[in-house]
């Protein structure tokens, strides 16, 4: 777009034209952002991957909350069992 302007244009009205608002100027500088680069358009684009990462942190925590839960009542279901198991040992030791 710029090579548009400069071939059709002699370079003080180039100049002109990319100085005033909503001319060139904007269409380069908000097409830079998207590339990356900084500005506005790239303190969003930074902005939604740090709001993504945090998320997505927040999923992991819940997932391994989730993890020690199960292990923990699993826990709980060895312990029951076994104790279960000492006491029918212990009837039968007693009945005999």
């Amino acid at each position: 777009m710029l090579f548009l302007l400069s071939s059709s244009c002699s370079p003080l009205s180039a100049a002109h034209l990319m100085g005033r608002e909503g001319g060139v100027l904007p269409i380069i500088y908000s097409l830079q952002r998207r590339e990356g680069g900084s500005g506005w358009m790239g303190k969003r684009e930074e902005e939604e991957e740090e709001e993504e990462e945090e998320e997505e942190e927040e999923e992991e925590e819940e997932e391994e909350e989730e993890e020690q839960e199960q292990e923990e009542e699993e826990e709980e279901e060895e312990q029951e069992q076994e104790e279960g198991a000492k006491r029918k040992r212990n009837r039968e030791k007693g009945s005999n």
